[in-house]
Order: structure tokens, then sequence, then C-alpha cells
């Protein structure tokens, strides 16, 4: 995926992108300074730290491959409403 493509939902501040994924923003900047997530720096901020932002598409992507395959919901069903022993 290109960059223009990356970029074409938004850029999203670094509050916004935590809150999307709903992690505090210390995570998130583990999240960036690991290299899991990709981010847009802009120049002639005070605090580079706040300059950074996120493409949108970037983390509904991270969100995806991050999902836990549940047994109970690939058939369709969900087991949630059951009692045990059912």
């Amino acid at each position: 995926m290109t960059p223009e493509e990356l970029c074409s939902d938004g850029l999203l501040s670094v509050k916004d992108a935590a809150k999307f994924l709903g992690v505090s923003r210390s995570k998130f900047y583990e999240l960036i300074d690991s290299g899991l997530l990709p981010f847009a720096q802009f120049m002639g901020e005070i605090r580079a730290r706040h300059a950074k932002r996120i493409p949108k598409r970037a983390l509904i992507e991270f969100a995806a491959r991050s999902l836990v395959k549940a047994e109970r919901f690939t058939n369709g069903t969900s087991n949630a409403n059951r009692r045990p022993g059912t």
C-alpha cells in the first residue's frame, strides 16, 4: 500500500488514535516506538512527540491483525448466553 493510500482516510492525533484502540497514550507511544504503527511527523511543533499523526487506515489494519480468533465465533454462533452444562 502506498503512503497516499494509507493516509487517504485521514490522520489522527495520538490522543484520538489511542482512544480508537482503547489504550493509554503511553501504551500507544510504545506501539509507535516499537515500529508496529506508522506515523507522520510534522515539523515546526515545539514538542515533536505531539506532532505525530497516525493514519486511520493503519489503526484499522493493526486492530484487524490483533483480533484473537475465538472458536465460539467461528461457526457463527455465540455461547455467551448459554448456561454451563447446556
